[in-house]
Parts: structure tokens; C-alpha cells; sequence
């Protein structure tokens, strides 16, 4: 039987371990690739053009196949590296990364809404951001190691004037 992300991180809280599982990190990143194989991936395959930017993107799963000359990552952290794909390591700043589109797929959840709002206000063109839906197990992960929480969908269609299209797991806003 195959152990899971999830399984092992709820091992590690029946055993009184609730600190951050760095040593899993690899697992929750296959883990969330996995969740977007049949949704999320298939759904953003739609979008063309020149210069696409994933800010938080890891390792560039998420647009490695998508139909852009020039794919680029933006990441604080360095990851197994994929062909067909430019990597930026800092965190994200103010600035043009001269892209088409931007996507944030699970990288807003770690800010405040205020924040939220000054990122999107700073970025000039189509943008698609990608959260999961409310979870309660995931919320409580968020909280207790990276100071998020998950995304009231109200509030991210208030701040992106536009409603959500539903994603399965992933709601995705685009605007």
C-alpha cells in the first residue's frame, strides 16, 4: 500500500509531531501534481501565447506543456529543473517579468488579503489564480507552518471582479 502525503503527515500529528515536514516537501509536490493531472493541467492547455510566468511554481509542472514560446518560473526556491523552462529564484517583487500571463496556483494562500490585493493591482496582464477549496486538513497545515490559510472564494472574486470557474479540487479565477 502506498503511503500518501497526507497519511504520513496525519502519522506525524497522532505521534505529537505538528512540526513543518521539510523532509515531505517532495512529497506534497508530486502529491500536488497528481491532484491537478486530470483538471487543472487539461483546463490551462487553452491559453497561448508568447511569455507565460508561474510565481510559486516549484519545479514548472504546471506550464511545461503549455502552448507558450517562453516559460518561466518564478520560485524563492530551487527545484529539479525541466526542459523548455527559464527559472527566476527570489521572491516575488514588484516588477514587469515582460509575460503574457501570469499564474499563481496555490501561492496566494500564504498572504494576507491586503496583500492579495497589491499583487494583483501590480500585475498588468491576463492572470490566472489557481486555490483549492475550502479543506479543513489543509487549512489547519496552513496555519500552523507557513502563516496561511485557505482563500475565501467571496473575497478572491471581490478582490479579481470575477467569479470563480470551478476546477474540481481548484477553483481558478482569470482576469
Amino acid at each position: 500500500m502506498e503511503t500518501n502525503y497526507v497519511e504520513l503527515i496525519k502519522q506525524r500529528f497522532l505521534s505529537g509531531n505538528l512540526s513543518k515536514p521539510e523532509e515531505l516537501y517532495d512529497m506534497l509536490l508530486v502529491k500536488m501534481q497528481k491532484d491537478k493531472q486530470e483538471t487543472v493541467i487539461p483546463w490551462l492547455a487553452q491559453f497561448k501565447g508568447e511569455h507565460v510566468l508561474d510565481i510559486g511554481g516549484a519545479d514548472g509542472y504546471l506550464i511545461k506543456d503549455m502552448n507558450f514560446n517562453t516559460k518561466t518560473v518564478l520560485d524563492k526556491r530551487s527545484f529539479t529543473k525541466l526542459d523548455g523552462i527559464d527559472y527566476i529564484y527570489e521572491k516575488y517583487q514588484d516588477q514587469d517579468y515582460n509575460q503574457d500571463l501570469v499564474i499563481m496556483s496555490e501561492f496566494l494562500h500564504l498572504f494576507t488579503y491586503r496583500e492579495i490585493e497589491k499583487f494583483v493591482d501590480n500585475i498588468k496582464c491576463n492572470t490566472i489564480i489557481i486555490e483549492n477549496k475550502y479543506d479543513d486538513f489543509l487549512d489547519l497545515r496552513l496555519r500552523m507552518w507557513s502563516g496561511g490559510r485557505c482563500l475565501d472564494p467571496q473575497i478572491m472574486s471581490d478582490i479579481l471582479m470575477c467569479k470563480p470557474i470551478d476546477l474540481g479540487e481548484y477553483l481558478a479565477w482569470v482576469k
